[in-house]
């Protein structure tokens, strides 16, 4: 028995793959590039829901289909990623992407001025 929930765990772990992601920030952004090879723009879904960014999509076949396969190492699976956003920080109306050369960048605007996390220290006499 418990054989078989290793098998269907492992199975499902490797139906999905995890693209890589930088972050960087502007004083006016956040910016998320994704590297997704092979992706079109119709490959790629984006969806904002409760708070979170999910992004999920599939490779598109190199290869036609009457074409017999004698070796392969490529896989063509499905990638999600999710990120959890500050509604405090990033204007969730405002997220645009841009997909170019197999690079997914996600514009993630900031909202209006950031409150400083420091807190003033006063000086006992």
């Amino acid at each position: 028995m418990m054989a078989q929930k290793e098998q269907s765990v492992t199975s499902l772990k490797e139906a999905f793959t995890t693209p890589y992601v930088d972050l960087a920030e502007t004083p006016e952004r956040f910016l998320l590039l994704l590297d997704l090879p092979g992706v079109s723009k119709e490959g790629v879904d984006l969806k904002v829901r409760d708070g979170e960014l999910t992004i999920v999509g599939a490779p598109e076949r190199a290869r036609s289909a009457g074409d017999r396969l004698l070796y392969g190492e490529v896989k063509h699976r499905t990638f999600r990623r999710t990120f959890r956003l500050s509604d405090d920080l990033v204007d969730i109306q405002k997220i645009t992407a841009h997909l170019e050369n197999g690079v997914l960048s996600v514009n993630l605007p900031k909202r209006g001025h950031r409150r400083s996390r420091r807190k003033p220290v006063h000086r006992l006499s």
